[in-house]
């Protein structure tokens, strides 16, 4: 999706924006008691991860990889919601583009190649240059995602979760007891997880789904066998449980009407994700759709 010019033009800037957020997030103050260890957690930020996945965040050996393309990804991901959203249009079409970018060949794209966030919406050059508050919704978004993902993975290394080499049962679990620390991380940051939603949204278009597969049988299977890192229904429903005691734990109003709202969704997509025919919609819309028609609407 971003040529090597992209990301060098770009690899600096998100570098030092995510080192920021990982100072930030690996306070003392911040931490629980049992985890002040993380402050010396090393952080690294290669182009991609070892094994090519622009969105292959991971930690291991007590260090967190977050890879300069995801996080480019995010970054334009969370501006073209800000951006739709101050435009006040529609914000459907981000779930379309999404699942173009898995199930559309990149040979059927315009050019012969994937669009990126920004040019899928026709987000103009500089926008948020001009526009201090699309810039402020923008970043906040883009900030709450990374922070969930960084906080993830902290996590693992906190709790010294073996990875992929686990059995998928266990390596399920580690994820659930990962998301659990993200959000009570994010919680006592007072940041709000609106971006954290929209990073799974962008993951379902990354990695395996229910609609990989023929039937609810064949996807239970590959679930209790072989998904380490699955983005499914249970996962994001345990969340959104988890936003929903936030919320009721706000003393603030509008803030507590924000959190059941983003809970709100997150149960929504998780619904979503386990219905075999809203799958088979989203497949067969993506498949036959136009990038182009997105900017349109």
């Amino acid at each position: 999706m971003y040529a090597d010019d992209e990301i060098t033009a770009d690899r600096a800037r998100l570098a030092g924006r995510i080192t920021e957020l990982h100072g930030l997030l690996t306070q003392p103050q911040f931490l629980p008691a049992d985890a002040h260890m993380l402050s010396g957690v090393a952080l690294q930020t290669p182009d991609l991860a070892p094994d090519g996945d622009p969105m292959g965040f991971y930690a291991a050996g007590g260090k967190v990889v977050m890879p300069v393309a995801g996080l480019k990804f995010i970054e334009d991901l969370t501006m073209a919601y800000a951006w739709r959203y101050r435009q006040q249009r529609t914000l459907e079409p981000l779930d379309e583009y999404l699942a173009m970018l898995r199930w559309k060949p990149e040979s059927e794209w315009p050019g012969g190649a994937y669009l990126d966030p920004l040019e899928a919406f026709g987000v103009p050059p500089g926008a948020w240059e001009r526009d201090a508050r699309l810039a402020e919704l923008g970043t906040s978004l883009r900030n709450e995602a990374w922070a969930f993902v960084l906080a993830h993975e902290l996590a693992h290394v906190l709790y010294a979760h073996p990875g992929n080499s686990a059995p998928a049962a266990t390596s399920q679990a580690n994820e659930a007891q990962a998301d659990a620390f993200a959000m009570a991380l994010m919680e006592s940051t007072d940041t709000l997880p609106l971006g954290a939603f929209l990073y799974f949204q962008a993951t379902v278009a990354f990695y395996t789904s229910r609609a990989d597969f023929p039937s609810d049988d064949a996807y239970a299977r590959w679930q209790r066998e072989q998904a380490t890192h699955p983005v499914n229904a249970q996962r994001l429903m345990a969340i959104a449980q988890q936003l929903q005691l936030w919320a009721r734990r706000a003393a603030d109003e509008d803030r507590r009407a924000v959190l059941f709202d983003i809970g709100d969704k997150m149960e929504q997509f998780a619904t979503g994700l386990k219905d075999p025919a809203m799958q088979q919609l989203v497949v067969r819309r993506a498949v036959y759709g136009d990038p182009l028609d997105l900017q349109e609407r």
